[in-house]
């Protein structure tokens, strides 16, 4: 969307290509969500920061493509901080699949970040991390 409110449409491109169309491949592949983290994408000739969230469309194990989100990162950053669990006693927290923050509640600067640099994430959870990553690999 521009600024001004218009509805865009661009064309998808190097979508077949690993690597710069994983956004599509993966979920293809993988038949699961897929977050991407935080990319520099030019929007109406101005380069914005988004996170992109993917989903396959399978239909009796038919995949007829995917359906996602592009969300400027200040947005995604915005309902993180307006999350409140357990009256402020917890923090929120987004991340991609391999661990790099997208946003962490009340702190923009970790964005595109390893959450393992996170002092908000408590040491039991980058553990969990470290050891996901592992059996991942």
């Amino acid at each position: 969307m521009r600024p001004d409110g218009t509805v865009t449409v661009e064309p998808l491109l190097n979508y077949e290509t690993p690597g710069l169309g994983d956004w599509y491949l993966i979920p293809r592949q993988t038949r699961q969500e897929y977050t991407i983290a935080p990319l520099i994408y030019p929007i109406a000739g101005v380069d914005t920061m988004m996170a992109s969230f993917v989903v396959p469309v399978v239909v009796n194990d038919t995949f007829y493509g995917i359906a996602g989100v592009d969300a400027p990162i200040t947005f995604v950053q915005s309902i993180v901080d307006d999350v409140n669990l357990y009256n402020n006693q917890a923090e929120a927290v987004l991340l991609t699949d391999t661990g790099t923050l997208i946003a962490v509640h009340q702190s923009p600067e970790f964005t595109n970040q390893p959450a393992e640099n996170c002092s908000q994430i408590s040491q039991s959870y980058k553990r969990a991390l470290r050891t996901a990553k592992l059996s991942s690999a």
